[in-house]
C-alpha cells in the first residue's frame, strides 16, 4: 500500500494544517489588517494597563 503526503491533506484548507501545526486561529469581523491590528493592540493595551 502506498501513502502518500499530498494525499493525506487533500480536502482539508489552511485553518487544518495550520491546526496540525498547533496555530490558534480565530475569525473576525474586520476587513483590514489595519483593523486587525488596532483591535490587538488595544486589546492588550487594556489588558496591561488595568
Amino acid at each position: 500500500m502506498s501513502y502518500s503526503l499530498e494525499r493525506a491533506w487533500e480536502g482539508k484548507g489552511p485553518g487544518y494544517a495550520f491546526a496540525e501545526a498547533g496555530v490558534e486561529t480565530a475569525q473576525t469581523d474586520v476587513e483590514t489588517l489595519e483593523e486587525l491590528v488596532a483591535g490587538l493592540l488595544e486589546a492588550v493595551w487594556k489588558i496591561t494597563n488595568l
